[in-house]
Parts: C-alpha cells; sequence; structure tokens
C-alpha cells in the first residue's frame, strides 16, 4: 500500500451518500410472463406507440463512436427486444447511453426465469439497469 500510495494519486470517490441504503419507490412498469406474455407485451408496445406510428427497425448511433446500435423494433420513443438481444448482444455503456437518449420506454421478451444472476448476459446488461 505505501509505494501505491507513493506513485498514485489518490482519488476518493465518497459520494457522500450510501445509495444502496436509501429507500426506493416500489418498481413500476409491467411484468408479463408465461402463456399470452408475448401478446400481452405486443399490446403494451401498440399502447405506448404513438398513434399512426408504425413500428419498424431502427439505427441509434452511439456518440462518439463509428457505430450504431441495431433496434429491432420502434415506434416514436418506445423500443422493443428480446432479453438476448439486449442483454446478450455485446453492446458498452456507451451503447445502452444511446439507446437511453433515444428511447423512454423499453419493452423486453423473453427475459429468462431462474438464476439469470449467474448468467454473463446479466454481468452485460448491468451498465443498462
Amino acid at each position: 500500500m505505501a509505494e501505491l500510495r507513493a506513485t498514485c494519486s489518490i482519488v476518493s470517490l465518497d459520494g457522500g451518500e450510501d445509495y444502496r441504503k436509501c429507500e426506493h419507490p416500489p418498481l413500476s412498469g409491467l411484468y408479463a410472463y408465461g402463456h399470452g406474455a408475448s401478446l400481452a407485451l405486443s399490446r403494451t408496445f401498440a399502447a405506448l406507440a404513438p398513434a399512426g406510428a408504425q413500428p419498424t427497425p431502427a439505427q441509434i448511433p452511439v456518440p462518439g463512436a463509428s457505430r450504431s446500435v441495431a433496434v429491432p423494433l420502434a415506434a416514436g420513443r418506445i423500443c422493443r427486444f428480446s432479453f438476448e438481444q439486449l442483454c446478450g448482444a455485446a453492446l458498452s455503456a456507451a451503447d445502452y447511453l444511446a439507446l437511453c437518449d433515444a428511447y423512454d420506454a423499453f419493452v423486453m421478451d423473453d427475459v429468462p426465469a431462474g438464476d439469470v444472476c449467474e448468467s454473463n448476459a446479466h454481468f452485460c446488461s448491468q451498465p443498462l439497469v
């Protein structure tokens, strides 16, 4: 530790409040599972989309990068992905930020049940959350 202190700058990252200990409001959103979940999510996507908007695939440019993120289905500021498309793909924090800047609501199908926390997709999706 002494050698690290002698050769490295120490930067305090203490923000003063541990947000893990704060009371949080319950999560809001629609959660559909089981038989008929995909249909329920399709109806929700249609209800959230602007009137008359035709859902189409989209490409969202990533600021500061020479790439874009493929969006399977979008209408206005609503997008739809499968869990694998959004969380299993090789996306970076910058990609997720570009998506969050472009869309107000995400509809996600096929979220795995069970111990998803041990999957690689879980770790890759943490920047999105």
